[in-house]
């Protein structure tokens, strides 16, 4: 006669264990893999949404200035880091190109009334400045460093222009 079991064998626990450690581990890598995507997609959407504000800012800036110019490199750089947009009622604009970030600093005269900054990708930035037929041409080019993609997005070069004195005063309102 047999006798009836009520308990598992020792190789049975063990075998059980080790599918709910491979199972575990499968769950833990898709876990951490969805997470990297997830900073990888919120930092492309925080990289665009500020290069939206700065091209809005630089735009608008741009249309409003009476005069675009690019200072003399500093250093061994060839390409300046700085553009300088002259507006009415002898105020300027400055936008310095930094490692990581673009720096807009309104002054009026030697006062400085504002500053804002514009986080970059790892980019290689470039100013250019082109006027023909009275009309300037102000341009920025990132173009990306590092891989061509990161995997998820494809790395593209990024360009902003606009022309000066696109918008003119005359009594009291803007004409295009």
């Amino acid at each position: 006669m047999k006798r009836r079991r009520d308990g598992f064998t020792l190789i049975e626990l063990i075998a059980a264990m080790a599918v709910l450690g491979v199972a575990m581990a499968t769950v833990t890598l898709a876990l951490h893999v969805l997470y990297r995507v997830d900073t990888r997609v919120r930092d492309s959407l925080a990289w665009q949404a500020n290069l939206d504000r700065f091209t809005v800012a630089f735009r608008r800036d741009a249309h409003e200035a009476e005069e675009a110019q690019l200072p003399p490199a500093k250093g061994p750089a060839k390409n300046p880091d700085e553009l300088l947009l002259r507006m009415p009622q002898s105020t300027s604009i400055s936008y310095v190109l930094g490692s990581r970030s673009i720096d807009r600093m309104v002054r009026q005269g030697d006062k400085l009334l504002s500053r804002e900054s514009f986080r970059l990708p790892a980019a290689s930035a470039q100013w250019n400045v082109t006027t023909n037929s009275g009309v300037t041409k102000v341009t920025l080019r990132l173009l990306p460093l590092g891989p061509a993609t990161d995997g998820l997005h494809q790395r593209r070069e990024e360009s902003v222009s606009a022309v000066t004195r696109l918008f003119r005063v005359q009594a009291g309102k803007k004409v295009g």
